[in-house]
């Protein structure tokens, strides 16, 4: 009878911790689902399901009030096999050939991917590229080169060609994009100094043109201990036997940046000499320019001019858009960041309207306070709680963006649980 009565009140206690720890601050819902039916082995990373906390639209034939969201379902494979927004659901069939996602959004005009398919002829394989943006079909092209804020850069036939989109009638036709070609000249010739250089060449030239007739070459034969840097007519002598360089135009076409293996040229000039290799380079239509110092781990500079404008990270792309502007994203201890010139934002401040494949698998750690500094929530992928205001919230799932929401006075994240989007919502006091 003894041990009956302690086992009862075991039991008792036991079902009181379970409820205890059930939380009425903690509430969520349902807002769509995966299709196991039509989509085998669902997989969809950190930071490809999204919503937007801050906007509530009605239902595409439903009165429901419901949160805008997109989210980027893959196979095994790693390929997309569709991205849905709200109702709309953009089906990847089957393709040979994988899918790059761009950007993507809430609606289907914000869902920008390129698609690759093999076209067999006579010649062989050759690869066709389209970009879609929405339910807009630009292509197939030979390549495509930028994918910009307001238009892209596309390659046919060794030309390229800047369009707008949803404009293909506004276009720059001949965009300069350097391509290497075969030098057929007899002799190679240009101005140093205002002086006329010519010579017939003993080795291959190395040359590159742009369509729109802006080249530069770089020569270096046996009995030479330098190179010649000729751009454009003119020559610049180059300490050393150089093999290559990142050389690029602006736009159009009226600056140019060179970047070797420890230095920057900038029109012709000068503009910084390092101890230390640069990894990329660009300049725009204003003259202003742009590079990244190289290093290993977390420690790449970049510089806007004459400026460092991050230090200690490490630079994942670097480009400029059709606004004259840079656009970067860089890694740190802190995680991912979107600059656009002297500006850095937190990758996840903005993930909402642009997209990056590549860079959302990582181990960050996620803090969101709220604007008083009172509430706290804290998370990381690998541990299994939610920790808001030091208390420890179970997480069955990995929640993929946290936001503070000021009306509710709530923290807010989205999670995928069972195949099934969800949004979370816990209260604080």
């Amino acid at each position: 009878m003894k041990k009956l009565i302690i086992f009862l009140c075991l039991l008792i206690l036991s079902v009181s911790m379970v409820f205890a720890q059930y939380d009425k601050r903690l509430s969520k819902a349902e807002i769509g689902k995966i299709d196991l039916g039509l989509y085998a082995y669902p997989n969809v990373k950190q930071g490809e399901f999204v919503v937007d906390f801050e906007d509530l639209v009605f239902d595409q034939g439903k009165y429901t009030l419901n949160y805008r969201f997109f989210v980027i379902v893959r196979d095994r494979n790693d390929n997309p096999k569709f991205v849905a927004m709200n109702n709309y659901v953009l089906n990847f069939k089957k393709i040979d050939l994988p899918v790059e996602i761009l950007r993507a959004g809430y609606t289907p005009d914000e869902c920008v991917y390129i698609s690759k398919t093999n076209t067999s002829s006579m010649e062989g394989d050759i690869i066709k590229y389209n970009l879609i943006v929405g339910n807009k079909n630009y292509g197939p092209y030979d390549g495509i080169n930028e994918v910009l804020t307001k238009g892209f850069v596309y390659k046919n036939k060794n030309v390229y060609t800047y369009v707008e989109y949803g404009d293909e009638f506004s276009s720059i036709n001949n965009y300069s994009v350097l391509e290497p070609s075969m030098y057929e000249g007899e002799f190679v010739q240009c101005s140093i100094n205002d002086k006329l250089l010519k010579f017939v060449p003993k080795e291959k030239v190395k040359y590159f043109k742009c369509y729109d007739g802006h080249y530069y070459i770089l020569y270096n034969d046996k009995a030479m201990n330098n190179t010649l840097l000729i751009v454009d007519g003119v020559g610049y002598e180059l300490d050393g036997v150089i093999n290559s360089l990142n050389l690029k135009f602006s736009h159009n076409g009226e600056h140019w940046i060179a970047a070797g293996q420890d230095y920057v040229m900038v029109d012709g000039v000068y503009v910084t000499r390092l101890s230390d290799a640069i990894k990329n380079a660009d300049i725009n239509n204003n003259g202003d320019y742009m590079y990244i110092v190289d290093g290993e781990g977390f420690s790449e500079k970049v510089y806007l001019n004459e400026n460092v404008v991050v230090d200690g990270v490490e630079v994942k792309s670097l480009t400029v858009d059709d606004d004259q502007v840079f656009n970067y994203i860089f890694k740190n201890e802190k995680g991912f960041f979107y600059g656009l010139d002297y500006q850095a934002r937190d990758f996840n401040e903005n993930i909402k309207n642009y997209y990056y494949p590549t860079l959302n698998d990582n181990n960050k750690s996620f803090v969101v306070t709220s604007p008083d500094g009172k509430h706290r929530l804290e998370y990381n992928n690998e541990s299994p709680y939610i920790i808001i205001d030091g208390k420890k919230i179970e997480s069955v799932t990995t929640p993929h963006y946290m936001v503070w929401n000021q009306k509710e006075h709530c923290f807010m994240w989205n999670a995928i649980e069972n195949y099934k989007l969800m949004v979370y919502k816990y209260q604080v006091k």
